[in-house]
């Protein structure tokens, strides 16, 4: 028979009697929630810091710690330390809970977290936790005050459909903009954080009653071999009277110049050093286009898009869309330091340039991916309407609206789904950077052109002939998959991050791999409007119908070529598909 050691189990009995028999009510789960408002009734506010600051002024003014919310027995860190480096996923942290997040911890993490509840995530910038042992709770709030830098949850499941709010704010952070340089937003909803929460058990969290102060348990630890200690160790600050960290009333929040630490290696910052200003293009027409067309009448104006930013539809709370732009994608699937790694090279070790070679950074700036910016597919757009407008107005709006259908297929879709096809999609929508705009989401999600949802909500035509295919399913006519599905080519996917942070399920599929896909808009077969009529032949109803041409054969001169696998895949052994 086997025997547990007396010691584990008299640590499992006073868990279960914990969970189980005791009140999980602790003194500090009786306190005040933080009293903000929910971030979701920001979400369109058309300055993206109008929470931020918000939640930044709560923050430094450390009310969770005034309020007397749970915290945890003691500093700790995220990973090892081990030969003076540190593989922790978060820096060394001291999380504090709102009094109904602790309840929910303690409850057993049964059910819903309920809105409003908070998770605030002290990051200390030295690691490991092992520097801090000793120090009081005055030197420990002395020295974060001065170093400051939180991660912060909320929930508010009317957000999106992971249901948190998720931040970054630390000691001199840009707030959040829809202005040049287009960095990724440090608070919002549909973060990258959900590339690692997506994986926890339930509510994207990892907390555990074992940290809390006065619950039993160990709290979470991990291998430090002590070899910063010879460097000497971080020494605690001497006390000064209690403060609190501010800021002027509108002073601007400056960037932080400091070293690359654990911090930014895990959490990227966006400081002058690793995001420099790119440049913006001036509002006026270039010199270069006004001599080319000195003297002609042509009268040109600045024609810009809305910046990067505004790029961002998150999969909603109630049901799944089929289309969300791809930052909700390129958490899992873009390269980085930490995690799922796809970086080459690194300048810090062998002066290689670092390339993203993940499937995020490969298509984001591929014909596919700036299909939706493409500026000469707008002047090519515009030359159409000119013509149209002269001498088939009738034609105009359903053409534009065919364009769209592929170069801005997200949104053209989701308007023509959400309105049964009674709207076209037009010009003036990519246009709208007003978040109030109740078309705003289908100018964001055109703008982020043949983005991810759409190749994965392509439906398998296998089952039809290669001419039934043309009619039916050509010039991106494609038939969608359901919206809580995406197709894959990976047999038995793991679908626990995409369902618990997009409530959307891998499913697999390859059609993903099949030339076919890529057919339905690189076959083109568009009405020729200006053709001339044919005098010759009877003014018959067959003989009225518009003539057609194919505007593009790509998908069919591939079908035509030695490399072709699909009418007789035994015969080409050396058979490329366009994903080859």
């Amino acid at each position: 028979m086997r025997r547990f050691p007396r010691a584990l189990v008299a640590l499992s009995f006073a868990a279960f009697a914990w969970s189980a028999l005791a009140d999980p009510a602790l003194p500090c789960t009786m306190k005040e929630e933080s009293g903000l408002p929910l971030p979701s009734s920001f979400s369109k506010n058309n300055d993206p810091a109008a929470f931020q600051n918000v939640l930044g002024d709560f923050l430094r003014s450390f009310k969770y710690e005034t309020l007397g919310w749970c915290v945890d027995k003691k500093v700790r860190d995220t990973g090892p330390f081990i030969n003076g480096a540190y593989y922790g996923t978060h820096p060394v942290v001291r999380i504090w809970y709102s009094p109904n997040f602790a309840k929910w911890v303690l409850g057993g993490r049964k059910g819903d977290v309920p809105d409003g509840a908070m998770i605030i995530k002290e990051q200390f910038d030295t690691p490991p936790a092992g520097q801090y042992d000793g120090w009081t709770k005055e030197q420990l709030h002395q020295y974060f005050a001065e170093h400051y830098d939180w991660t912060v949850m909320i929930r508010d499941r009317k957000g999106a459909a992971d249901g948190w709010y998720w931040a970054e704010i630390w000691k001199g952070m840009q707030p959040d903009s829809y202005a040049a340089p287009f960095a990724v937003f440090n608070t919002g909803f549909g973060l990258y954080c959900v590339r690692c929460h997506a994986s926890a058990e339930s509510q994207m969290t990892f907390s555990t009653a074992n940290n809390m102060k006065d619950a039993p348990g160990a709290p979470l630890t991990f291998r430090d071999d002590y070899s910063w200690f010879w460097n000497g160790p971080l020494q605690p600050p001497q006390i000064a009277p209690h403060h609190t960290a501010t800021r002027e009333e509108g002073a601007p929040l400056r960037l932080l110049e400091r070293i690359e630490s654990v911090v930014e290696s895990t959490h990227p910052h966006v400081t002058t050093a690793n995001m420099p200003k790119l440049q913006v293009a001036h509002p006026s027409v270039s010199s270069d286009w006004q001599r080319f067309f000195s003297g002609t009448s042509v009268d040109a104006k600045p024609n810009s898009l809305p910046g990067e930013n505004y790029d961002h539809v998150v999969s909603p709370p109630d049901k799944p869309r089929h289309f969300l732009t791809s930052d909700q994608c390129f958490g899992c699937h873009s390269g980085n330091r930490y995690g799922n790694v796809m970086l080459w090279g690194d300048t810090r070790i062998d002066s290689k340039p670092l390339v993203n070679v993940s499937p995020y950074g490969e298509w984001r700036w591929s014909p596919m991916g700036l299909a939706g910016r493409d500026p000469i597919f707008y002047a090519q757009l515009d030359s159409e309407i000119a013509y149209l407008s002269k001498h088939r107005a009738d034609k105009k709006a359903e053409i534009v609206n065919l364009c769209f259908s592929c170069h801005g297929a997200m949104g053209q879709r989701q308007l023509t789904l959400d309105t049964n096809g009674k709207e076209l999609f037009n010009t003036s929508i990519p246009k709208i950077d007003n978040l109030q705009d109740p078309k705003f989401m289908y100018g964001a999600l055109a703008r982020d052109g043949i983005s991810c949802a759409i190749c994965h909500h392509v439906k398998n035509t296998l089952d039809k002939s290669v001419m039934q295919f043309i009619d039916e399913d050509a010039t991106g006519k494609f038939q969608y998959t359901p919206a809580d599905q995406l197709e894959g080519p990976f047999e038995k996917p793991v679908t626990v991050a995409m369902k618990n942070s997009l409530d959307i399920t891998p499913v697999h599929d390859d059609y993903t791999k099949n030339a076919r896909l890529c057919g339905t808009c690189h076959t083109i077969h568009l009405p020729v409007i200006d053709a001339a009529e044919d005098e010759d032949k009877p003014k018959t109803a067959e003989c009225q119908a518009e003539k057609f041409s194919f505007e593009q054969a790509t998908y069919l001169e591939w079908l035509n070529s030695a490399y072709e696998n699909e009418i007789d895949p035994s015969r080409h052994q050396n058979a490329k598909t366009c994903q080859d």
